[in-house]
Parts: C-alpha cells; structure tokens; sequence
C-alpha cells in the first residue's frame, strides 16, 4: 500500500520544506506542473480552502486531483496568493541513488524523492 500510494496519485513535482506548521517549497523537480506558478521560498498555506501543514497533508489533499484545477493559496514575500495548478500524474522518474557516499551526498541523497 505505502508503494502504491507514492507511484500512484496526483503529482506536484516539489521538492517541500517541513517546518513547523508550515510547508515551504525548496526546488522545483522536472516536469513539475506548478513551475510556472509556484516559487522557490513560497509557503503552502491551503488547498482548494483546505489549511496544510505538512507535505504529507499536501499528499493527501491532492491524490485524487489528478487532472483537475486546484486552487492553492501560497504565502509569497508575506503576501496571500491564490493560484490553479492542475496536478498530473506521477511521472516515475528513474533514479536510483544508492551507496553510502560523504556528507554532501548524504544531504543529496535525503532530498530525493
């Protein structure tokens, strides 16, 4: 099921930052579908009215949008925005990081997804 759940269901193509009680967004992946509305720094603060907190609410909210306009509101420079992504399916990219590596790849490695 845990398989499932990362490989299937609407995909954003963000890598996020958890703090606490807020979600920011770190980078952009490829092909990502918000790369046009959504900026790097920019906190989520809800999804179609939905308030999030953490990438896991963010998964959860948008698993079954895939293909229909969502209305995210996002935090930018402290001003509220509300933009329309249409999440897409989960591309799969192939990228396997594997070995042990130094420090650097360690934080390489903890950000791939």
């Amino acid at each position: 099921m845990v398989a499932d759940k990362k490989n299937k269901g609407a995909w954003l193509g963000l890598n996020l930052a958890n703090n606490p009680n807020c979600v920011k967004v770190r980078t952009h992946l490829t092909d990502s579908p918000c790369r046009e509305s959504i900026h790097t720094g920019d906190e989520l603060i809800a999804i179609d009215g939905l308030r999030v907190k953490s990438s896991s609410d963010i998964t959860a909210s948008i698993y079954a949008n895939e293909g229909v306009d969502t209305t995210f509101t996002i935090a930018r420079e402290g001003v509220l925005n509300e933009v329309k992504i249409t999440p897409t399916a989960n591309p799969n990219h192939l990228t396997i990081v594997e070995g042990k590596g130094n420090k650097l790849w360690q934080a390489i490695k903890a950000t791939m997804r």
